[in-house]
């Protein structure tokens, strides 16, 4: 004669337990792969906005050098290439020079710094006043 079992087989059990932990540790895997895609855009939207900066502030240096060597220097549209950006995308430094109203000798500069080039550029702007007469000195 054959024995019967009297108790159920745990084999399904198992199995299931299985099934649950393998959807809670995919969940959780899923939500990691998450975070680490938004932390790396947070990053690089960061520096891209710290590029952008350094460039503008690049702008205001150029513009006080070309002051420096020609009073009468209006400004200019300063496009980089990505080999002129750290091997990055492309950017546009818009430098504008104008006359402060206060004095002749002042200069109001206005740099607004855009990077990288496309929908999702970003823009910083510098502006300070300049005494053409101060050169050699910090604004």
């Amino acid at each position: 004669m054959s024995k019967r079992r009297s108790h159920p087989s745990r084999g399904g059990v198992a199995t299931l337990f299985l099934i649950i932990c393998l959807a809670v540790l995919g969940v959780v895997c899923a939500a990691m792969c998450r975070a680490i895609a938004l932390e790396e855009r947070l990053a690089r939207h960061e520096r891209q906005r710290t590029q952008a900066w350094w460039l503008a502030e690049a702008g205001v240096e150029r513009a006080l050098a070309r002051l420096a060597a020609d009073p009468g220097y209006a400004g200019e549209q300063w496009s980089l290439d990505a080999a002129q950006v750290a091997g990055q995308e492309r950017a546009i430094v818009t430098i504008d020079v104008r006359r402060a109203a206060a004095e002749r000798n002042e200069r109001q500069i206005v740099v607004v710094a855009e990077f990288p080039l496309g929908a999702a550029a970003i823009r910083q702007t510098r502006s300070i006043t300049w005494n053409i007469d101060s050169q050699g000195t910090n604004p």
